[in-house]
């Protein structure tokens, strides 16, 4: 029986060929640390430092050095080795620097660098949890096991709310960490000024966005299928 292609199948199966080359050329160059969670695709990005840039779709593998982005609406959800999760929000951006963990030991530890944008961090199953960093501009945190909602704005400036457990700030290259716990805040500011009050009311949404955010909240987790890969009629990419 002769198959008949339509734009839409050639164009399909372009885009996941050209996924699945650039997810090999990520694999030969660095360790896979964690994969996609989100199944609505909504615009995300990888690229390594020698590497073209791939749109990343749930279940799709993400590798140390590789930096993740985001659109305007756009989001996803990372899950690293050790069943840690990381939600950026739109506008996001983070360097996915390391990841290491020994699922015989639980121990590990790794290092992600929060650039700009709004993102949800809960801890996984690390023993070690003091040997995760999550680096901003202006701050640096220590995660004691940990549910936080941070925001990083263009300027550098870092506003870190604890939902759950606590975490040691050290903001810019002050001397001294500040311990902040459930139900805190910290704020740093561009100059590396700190502060510290009470949690932001925060809403319970699935995806974190900045508190100016103009645009309705993002909330749903979607539901795009076992793949979540390329439809060029629904996919919000075509819309970037």
């Amino acid at each position: 029986m002769m198959r008949t292609w339509t734009r839409r199948t050639l164009w399909m199966t372009v885009a996941v060929v050209a996924s699945f080359e650039a997810a090999q050329l990520a694999s030969a160059q660095a360790p896979e640390i964690g994969a996609v969670i989100q199944r609505t695709y909504r615009g995300a990005t990888a690229a390594g430092d020698q590497q073209t840039t791939r749109d990343i779709y749930f279940q799709d593998e993400v590798y140390s050095q590789e930096l993740v982005k985001t659109g305007v609406r756009g989001s996803t959800e990372l899950e690293f080795l050790d069943n840690t999760h990381l939600v950026v929000g739109p506008n996001g951006e983070v360097r996915l620097d390391e990841f290491v963990y020994d699922p015989s030991t639980t121990t590990g530890g790794g290092q992600l660098s929060l650039r700009i944008g709004a993102f949800r961090y809960q801890s996984g199953e690390l023993k070690n949890k003091e040997n995760v960093k999550l680096v901003t501009p202006t701050a640096t945190m220590t995660i004691r096991g940990t549910h936080l909602v941070i925001f990083v704005g263009a300027d550098g400036a870092t506003e870190v709310n604890v939902i759950e457990g606590a975490v040691d700030v050290l903001a810019c290259n002050t001397p001294s960490t500040v311990a902040v716990n459930a139900g805190q805040r910290i704020n740093v500011t561009s100059g590396c000024a700190t502060s510290v009050a009470g949690l932001r009311a925060l809403p319970r949404d699935y995806i974190p966005q900045s508190p100016d955010a103009a645009g309705p909240p993002i909330g749903d987790q979607g539901n795009d299928g076992p793949t979540g890969g390329p439809d060029p009629e629904n996919n919000s990419r075509n819309n970037r």
